[in-house]
C-alpha cells in the first residue's frame, strides 16, 4: 500500500465542505486542512477539520494502519460516530 501526499494546505473555506473524518460540515470561513494525495494509485481530495486531521494522525500512529472509514469518527476524536 502506498500513500503519496501531493499537497497539504490550510485554506479558509469559501463554501460548505464535508469533513472526511467526521459527519460534520466545514463552514464557510473556517480554516481547515485540504489534502490532495494518492493511495494505491487512486487520487484523493480530502478536507478535514483541523482537530479531525490531528485525531486521524493519532489514529494512524496508534493503529499502525494507513486506512480509515470516511465519516466514521466523532469530530476531533478517534471514537466511533
Amino acid at each position: 500500500m502506498s500513500f503519496v501526499s501531493l499537497s497539504l494546505s490550510r485554506p479558509k473555506a469559501r463554501k460548505t465542505y464535508d469533513c472526511i473524518w467526521c459527519t460534520e460540515h466545514i463552514a464557510p470561513g473556517e480554516v481547515h486542512i485540504h489534502e490532495v494525495s494518492t493511495y494505491d494509485g487512486e487520487f484523493q481530495d480530502f478536507r478535514w477539520h483541523r482537530d479531525c486531521y490531528y485525531a486521524a494522525i493519532t489514529f494512524f500512529k496508534i493503529n499502525d494502519e494507513p486506512e480509515f472509514e470516511a465519516h466514521a469518527c466523532k469530530r476531533g476524536t478517534c471514537e466511533a460516530a
